[in-house]
């Protein structure tokens, strides 16, 4: 009967996140492979079956991580990390910009272009200068991480031998 048996089902998933105040920068979590060449998969992110997989939580100041789920294998904490970003922000005619994780300490920054001037953290990761601009910034900055590692994942996985694997966070505002 082609491709699909009429017995079949087809199903899909979608994350939702939810939070009480969305532009609270505090409740943030962000989730991410370890891409870094010194970091805890030394610049690899393509992995095959086997292989452990390091990822990195970056938490904002109110969030509680309480346990993480995958759908095979196990993971692992392995403590805390301080990880330096470097990131291009843009000012559409703003004053605004946030950064994508919770800054622990700001480095340096460059105007590429027009100069918006000074710049000064505002929460957690939210830069603001003295008045709007059209211009990128670009931002180095000290971030916290959690480090965990995905490990022991069977292969193949119920007789699948391309296969995702889903981990869950479980984590509450504090």
């Amino acid at each position: 009967m082609g491709l699909r048996d009429m017995g079949d089902d087809i199903t899909s998933s979608i994350v939702v996140n939810f939070a009480d105040n969305l532009a609270d920068d505090e409740q943030l979590l962000n989730a991410q492979i370890d891409s870094r060449p010194g970091g805890l998969n030394k610049g690899k992110t393509s992995f095959y079956p086997g292989d452990g997989v390091g990822f990195l939580l970056y938490p904002g100041a109110s969030v509680q991580i309480e346990g993480l789920r995958s759908t095979a294998g196990q993971v692992s904490a392995l403590g805390a990390q301080t990880v330096v970003l470097k990131e291009h922000l843009t000012f559409a005619d703003s004053d605004t910009a946030n950064l994508s994780q919770p800054v622990l300490g700001l480095g340096g920054y460059k105007w590429l272009g027009n100069d918006g001037g000074a710049i000064t953290l505002s929460g957690e990761r939210t830069i603001k200068i003295a008045k709007p601009v059209l211009g990128v910034l670009v931002v180095v900055y000290q971030a916290r991480a959690f480090g965990y590692r995905l490990a022991g994942v069977p292969h193949p996985l119920s007789g699948a031998y391309e296969y995702p694997v889903l981990v869950a966070v479980d984590a509450s505002a504090a």
